[in-house]
């Protein structure tokens, strides 16, 4: 809160001088007011049940930790537990953030879903089986998800535009795990390219005119 002391009043500004006679203002101390009304991340049922899945969780972690200190000759499996729950918080965390628009929670989690997944293979001794089967199915199943989603939505080309073209260009990366034979089996990721290609076609094609004048604003084209 700022104080004119020329005009005598109160002036709930993040400003530096009086909006009457232009004086410096005097700041009062205090919070200032917000512009726009504080919203809950999560309304009361889900809150409800946001505790729940956090007491589940400390709960699992406990007895986890717990048996397998008992028996810890088997080796220290909880590990892999805590990590577990960790990226199920993880992508958790960021879907709660970014409902409220469900292609970027979608382009989000795909991406995150594939880094996590990519980092487990590494983690647990790389068989492969991330960039063999997993991440191509992610990538074919987000821009199939993708397509409903602005059909279903109607959602126009000007908010759809990059998230569509985040997933379809997404779906070209298995061409890298191709080419330096990261892969074992190549035929998921064939399919996950060639579906992107096909996916980038029907876009400037059958919606030519409005994605390339979304194209030439966003890029200055």
């Amino acid at each position: 809160m700022k104080y004119c002391d020329s005009c005598r009043v109160q002036v709930e500004s993040g400003g530096l001088r009086c909006p009457l006679c232009h004086n410096r203002l005097r700041d009062l101390g205090g919070q200032e007011p917000l512009a726009f009304p504080r919203l809950p991340l999560l309304n009361p049922k889900q809150s409800f049940l946001y505790r729940l899945l956090q007491f589940l969780t400390i709960v699992v972690a406990a007895v986890s930790v717990a048996i397998n200190f008992a028996l810890h000759e088997r080796g220290w499996w909880s590990l892999f537990i805590l990590a577990g729950l960790g990226c199920g918080w993880l992508c958790l965390l960021v879907f709660i953030r970014k409902r409220h628009n469900p292609l970027k929670a979608l382009s989000w989690q795909v991406l995150l879903g594939s880094l996590l997944c990519v980092a487990w293979d590494f983690g647990t001794g790389w068989r492969g089986w991330s960039v063999d089967f997993v991440v191509p199915s992610l990538l074919v199943t987000a821009m199939a998800t993708t397509l409903v989603l602005v059909l279903a939505l109607h959602i126009p080309i000007e908010e759809s535009f990059i998230y569509v073209c985040t997933i379809a260009v997404l779906g070209l990366l298995p061409v890298i795990s191709i080419l330096t034979g990261l892969c074992g089996i190549i035929y998921p990721s064939l399919v996950c390219v060639v579906v992107s290609i096909i996916y980038l076609a029907a876009l400037f094609t059958l919606q030519g005119a409005p994605f390339r004048s979304e194209l030439r604003r966003r890029f200055h084209l």
